[in-house]
């Protein structure tokens, strides 16, 4: 596969990747460029599937690109003043208030939480997917994903509760 063809596969996901996790629209576009290149870089060397390769590669991008600047920017989840659904499945507050809101809740969680329920649940990456990408065991990739549900759905209990008249 030509890295053309990579790129158009697969830029759109690989930016709301890094968008999720760099919180800055340029800074997304930049890690997007620099993940292409290094995947150009090294095309011929891999084989296999592409898209968990491009995303750990993209995960490094980031990770590299937050030692070179010596700080992690990770900002508070914006209250969301909206929020009105009484029914607490994913399928639910997607329909009623929007991806958008949703991704913002997942931004409320530790790292580690927040790469696994990025990972397997909005990018669909399987748990050993997952634990590639992200260079932890599979069970740890379990475990993060588990706690990072349980406290999704406690966020959106809270938000229910205090919307309820």
């Amino acid at each position: 596969m030509e890295i053309e063809d990579i790129y158009r596969l697969y830029v759109n996901d690989l930016y709301r990747y890094l968008l999720s996790l760099s919180k800055d629209h340029y800074r997304a576009e930049e890690l997007v460029q620099e993940t292409v290149y290094r995947a150009f870089l090294h095309i011929d060397d891999y084989q296999g599937y592409v898209k968990p390769w491009l995303f750990k590669t993209a995960y490094h991008v980031f990770i590299d690109s937050i030692r070179r600047d010596q700080r992690v920017v990770l900002t508070d989840t914006p209250f969301l003043s909206s929020w009105v659904a009484k029914d607490l499945t994913e399928e639910t507050v997607v329909e009623k208030d929007g991806y958008g809101k949703l991704l913002t809740l997942i931004e409320g969680l530790p790292i580690n939480e927040k790469q696994a329920i990025l990972l397997c649940d909005v990018h669909d990456f399987s748990y050993k997917e997952a634990s590639e990408i992200l260079v932890q065991n599979i069970n740890t990739v379990k475990s993060h994903l588990h706690r990072g549900r349980r406290k999704l759905r406690k966020m959106l209990q809270e938000r229910v509760e205090i919307h309820e008249p």
